[in-house]
């Protein structure tokens, strides 16, 4: 890694998962923003003045106008793209990783910021053009389970994907079924309705050659600087632990750096931020926050959390993706 630094990087320390990785710290030597205290009240979601208020934080805390690598520890707190997306002042198209499209409804939209629905606020952002998403296996598909309820159509703005606005790919999901009816086709998915389910064929990764398939998507990227968010649930359970639901997703380390290396050596990147690195369940005085709290993480104990192993194996993913960025940033 170069001893030039060509990102701005920030750690809010929202759960300590991150500041336990010393080698990372010591390396990028960032700024650490300690909200540990106020961790219940930005997991799963937050209110649209309280994210304004951290945002303030940051802006406070910034040295220098280099574009800004923000770190955030678990996935649960991805609604904390919002704060690096709001930094940008340029045109952007954002490259999501994800176990998850996070693109859902959610109530009283205006005024929450989820971390299922922190892509819709990402398009109130006038610098947000296009959203591409990448690895989504875990989402989209009825399943066994009330964990990974709800699944039909309403719940989801799957008009951005009509409308081109958002291009999803999963890793290796063929095809997956919903509830409700929708129709459509684009270069990522064709939905077809029959009865009160509707059936999605995928356009995924596993069933192309990756560059060339790259190649034809980095010419659908309508804008000149890309926003790399980057959560890390979508990369196998063997290769980073981020602990979330009931699963993590299936695509390898090496697939996701060698997208990302592909797009960034022909765009600008704008800013990035990275998660997935799990932390322990926590309790919650807030009503929903403990209903999602019941529903997810299942089969893991809480001491994994901490367990040595699982810190290093994040921290070597985290390096690996930061290096590859350091290469390509200009």
């Amino acid at each position: 890694m170069s001893n030039e630094k060509p990102f701005e990087t920030i750690v809010l320390d929202l759960d300590d998962s991150v500041i336990k990785q010393k080698k990372l710290i010591s390396q990028l030597e960032p700024s650490v923003i300690k909200l540990t205290e106020q961790s219940e009240r930005y997991r799963y979601f937050c209110k649209h003045r309280d994210m304004l208020a951290l945002r303030e934080k940051i802006v406070e805390s910034s040295k220098s106008s280099k574009p800004k690598l923000i770190f955030y520890g678990s996935g649960d707190y991805h609604n904390m793209a919002y704060l690096g997306l709001s930094m940008v002042n340029k045109p952007v198209t954002v490259i999501h990783f994800d176990n998850h499209t996070d693109f859902w409804r959610f109530p009283l939209k205006n005024i929450y910021h989820t971390f299922g629905s922190w892509v819709v606020w990402a398009f109130t952002l006038p610098n947000v053009i296009k959203v591409i998403q990448f690895g989504v296996d875990g989402d989209l598909n009825i399943v066994k389970g009330f964990s990974n309820l709800p699944v039909c159509t309403y719940n989801y703005r799957l008009d951005f994907l009509l409308d081109k606005k958002v291009e999803t790919y999963p890793n290796s999901m063929n095809e997956s079924t919903l509830w409700g009816r929708i129709k459509g086709e684009t270069e990522c998915v064709e939905f077809i309705p029959a009865g009160f389910k509707t059936k999605a064929i995928w356009n995924n990764l596993n069933n192309n050659d990756l560059d060339s398939f790259l190649d034809r998507v980095i010419n659908t990227i309508p804008t000149d600087s890309v926003y790399f968010t980057i959560d890390k649930d979508t990369l196998e359970e063997k290769e980073n632990f981020a602990a979330y639901w009931e699963n993590q997703g299936t695509m390898t380390v090496d697939k996701m750096l060698r997208i990302i290396e592909k797009i960034a050596s022909l765009k600008y990147i704008a800013g990035a931020d990275i998660c997935g690195d799990g932390s322990a369940i926590i309790n919650s005085k807030n009503l929903l926050k403990k209903l999602i709290l019941s529903m997810k993480d299942k089969g893991h104990q809480s001491t994994e959390y901490n367990l040595r192993e699982n810190t290093e194996m994040n921290e070597s993913v985290n390096l690996r993706i930061v290096d590859r960025l350091y290469k390509y940033a200009r």
